[in-house]
């Protein structure tokens, strides 16, 4: 059979963890109740804190972005300008280079019809003309 036992009635106070515990068994100590309006009060003050510091940096950043937004806008204003104008020369251009072409096909067809004119010409000449030959050259 085996023997039972149970646990000595008497507690030993070997621990040093605990010094606040009384030593006198009648006397027991409660603990204190805490505090909850301060605990409130202090986590508001924390959480006021954090979230006045979370959109202040918020703000911060909200600003840096509006700026280089703003940079941006600015800078697509002046390209679509610089585009704008760059579209005004380039059709200008264009139209000078269609006419020059025009005007080089209208030449062409003008100096075609004086050279045809000048054939017509020479071949009336070389009709009426009398040619001579084998007549010596008189020497001086």
């Amino acid at each position: 059979m085996p023997i039972e036992r149970s646990p000595s009635k008497i507690q030993f106070y070997c621990s040093s963890s605990s010094p606040d515990l009384s030593e006198d068994k009648n006397i027991t100590m409660r603990p204190q109740k805490r505090k909850q309006g301060d605990d409130i009060e202090f986590l508001m003050q924390k959480f006021e804190s954090m979230f006045s510091n979370w959109t202040s940096t918020q703000d911060e950043k909200y600003a840096t972005l509006l700026e280089t937004m703003n940079t941006i806008k600015d800078q697509n204003t002046h390209i679509s300008s610089s585009l704008e104008f760059l579209s005004h020369q380039y059709d200008s251009l264009k139209d000078k280079y269609d006419n020059l072409l025009q005007g080089k096909k209208v030449d062409k067809i003008y100096i075609e019809n004086l050279e045809n004119k000048i054939e017509i010409l020479e071949r009336n000449n070389h009709a009426s003309c009398i040619e001579i030959r084998n007549i010596p050259s008189i020497k001086r």
